[in-house]
């Protein structure tokens, strides 16, 4: 999940002059079959009464004919382009391939979230799904990907805000037209303008394959292309430019789908048809505004957030959980912030609530209320925070949170005050657990044997120690006899 907005803004996703060139590939619509009416045609009975009225035939949903606004377009399957042209070595002439991100300074990249509890001692290794460059700058792949697969790294230059304005502003005066900017994380931006992976020549789509997220391996936030749904063999990669676009003047889109918004950037952060699918899935949203067509198209306009669509906002299950997580550390929207927030106080399922901590929620509402400094948006995070079912507070003291909400319980509106003083006094009843630093081997390495989880107080305990019963029965002379014993 800025003060200023970055863009996906890349190349137009697909230009006039080269639309000829793919029409080979693209399916063909049938012929047009249109529906005449025969009303004028019948001829009245030679008995001179009127004909019977004849029923309104329904609407024709044949091949050809128009459907209605609200009707889902009929999938004709991916589009295979193995076959075109590659074109690695004009790409190349202008462009320098790297394999990881190149850090401007040493300080840029790092995660803003703390690590919550003992890190993972996994280690995973991934490889990048090979990419081929072809005419028109298009990306493929060279093998299947399934549904959320990983498929390449979006590397570049990591710059600092100061940088970014100042690359802009040269590249303008290059005459380069399009930007390869990503915002990475709050005043941070990937540039693969001039370096970076092949992965940045995927063209933008209104109806993607793949999808763009961030994630943190080790201590540094990176940024990943994934499949959003089963991707083929040789078919063209693609996904949405808006997902962290620059407020630039919108560019015309050319994807050719059935419902595309009609333009690339250039808008604000309300507009429903700027919007990624993240956002819509995070908000529960994504199925009404297809059913209403609230996205638009190039000859209908689209619909605003809250101006001309308030949505019903729905408390979280837990498999909704990971997508809520990464629209809040990507948005840069404060009304979506707000009511992504707003799900979460409205959930009562604790499973939801712990995956919301497992995926360190604590560390998240730490980066949101230092990023807002407005009093709604930081009771609104408190009053979240409140309802999470948390047993010790270690997440609390890893994510720092109490800082901010020991800033609010000081401040002068009563309601933020409150609402922060009783948290703290809530985790202040938790205790601490925490686990035996693992020993060390002859090598220096840690051994692989995990330590037990210990439990500390978090204040002393002066209440008497309690006996065991096995002690009291110690001390305890029993003068038990046979029956009939005399002595």
């Amino acid at each position: 999940m800025s003060k200023s907005r970055c863009a996906s803004l890349k190349k137009e996703s697909r230009s006039p002059s080269l639309l000829a060139d793919t029409d080979n590939v693209k399916m063909q619509d049938g012929p047009v079959d249109s529906v005449k009416a025969e009303l004028n045609s019948k001829q009245e009975p030679q008995d001179g009464t009127p004909p019977k009225a004849e029923p309104t035939p329904p609407p024709s949903t044949k091949q050809g004919s128009t459907p209605p606004a609200d009707a889902k377009p009929i999938p004709k399957g991916p589009q295979l382009i193995g076959h075109l042209p590659r074109a690695e070595e004009d790409a190349m002439k202008t462009f320098v391939e790297i394999t990881a991100n190149r850090y401007q300074y040493q300080t840029l990249g790092r995660s803003r979230e703390a690590q919550e509890g003992m890190t993972c001692d996994c280690v995973y290794e991934h490889g990048q799904s090979s990419f081929s460059v072809l005419d028109a700058l298009r990306s493929l792949l060279g093998s299947i990907v399934d549904r959320d697969g990983f498929i390449y790294e979006y590397v570049g230059d990591v710059i600092a805000n100061a940088s970014f304005a100042k690359r802009m502003r040269e590249y303008a005066e290059e005459g380069i037209r399009h930007f390869y900017f990503m915002m990475l994380q709050k005043d941070e931006f990937i540039d693969a303008t001039k370096r970076g992976g092949i992965g940045r020549f995927a063209n933008h789509s209104c109806n993607p394959n793949c999808y763009v997220a961030k994630w943190t391996v080790g201590d540094h936030v990176r940024m990943g292309i994934f499949a959003h749904r089963k991707i083929l063999k040789d078919e063209e990669l693609t996904f949405n430019y808006n997902v962290d676009r620059y407020g630039h003047d919108a560019q015309p889109c050319y994807c050719g789908e059935a419902k595309c918004v009609g333009f690339i950037g250039g808008k604000t952060q309300t507009d429903i048809g700027a919007m990624d699918d993240l956002y819509l899935d995070a908000l529960g949203i994504s199925d009404e505004v297809d059913r209403l067509g609230l996205k638009g198209n190039k000859k209908r306009k689209g619909k605003k957030l809250d101006e001309d669509y308030v949505p019903i906002l729905k408390p979280l299950l837990e498999k909704d959980i990971p997508k809520l997580v990464q629209a809040m550390r990507q948005t840069q929207s404060r009304k979506v912030l707000l009511k992504l927030l707003t799900r979460i106080k409205i959930t009562e399922d604790q499973s939801a609530l712990r995956q919301i901590m497992r995926l360190r929620g604590f560390s998240l509402m730490t980066n949101v209320m230092d990023d807002y400094e407005d009093n709604e948006m930081r009771l609104l995070a408190i009053e979240c925070m409140s309802t999470w079912p948390l047993i010790n507070r270690n997440k609390v003291d890893d994510s720092k949170i109490n800082m901010p909400v020991q800033a609010c319980a000081e401040s002068d509106d009563e309601n933020l005050k409150k609402a922060a003083q009783e948290l703290l006094d809530k985790w202040s009843l938790l205790e601490t657990a925490y686990r035996i630093p693992k020993r060390l081997k002859a090598n220096g390495d840690c051994e692989d044997t995990p330590s037990p989880l210990i439990f500390s107080p978090a204040e002393p305990d002066n209440r008497p120690i309690k006996r065991s019963r096995m002690e009291a029965y110690e001390k305890t002379m029993l003068d038990i006899k046979p029956l009939g014993w005399n002595a």
